[in-house]
């Protein structure tokens, strides 16, 4: 039976590794600085904010989402606003656990 246990997770681990990618951190800051630079109004009022800005900063689940953003996918409105509304769940979720 444990021998079971062991060829499932490791059946696990090589199905999903092919779906999960690692984010690098050229990545999230390429992605910071184009929201930084394009007039995202959203991201601004996020990182004006000084609880958001923080968790922008230094926490990794929210840096690596910023991270797996499509460069090239980003220039569209419609991407962005789904990009967005990820980033404002996490972000809200993230200071409601802080807070309580």
């Amino acid at each position: 039976m444990g021998t079971l246990w062991i060829l499932l997770d490791a059946f696990n681990i090589l199905t999903l590794g092919w779906f999960v990618r690692q984010v690098t951190e050229d990545e999230i800051v390429r992605n910071v600085r184009f929201l930084k630079e394009e007039e995202s109004v959203w991201y601004q009022e996020r990182f004006a904010n000084g609880k958001f800005r923080k968790l922008i900063i230094h926490d990794w689940e929210v840096r690596t989402m910023i991270g797996q953003f499509e460069p090239e996918k980003m220039k569209k409105l419609s991407y962005l606003t789904r990009q967005q509304k990820r980033i404002d769940r996490i972000l809200i979720k993230k200071v409601n656990a802080l807070v309580q």
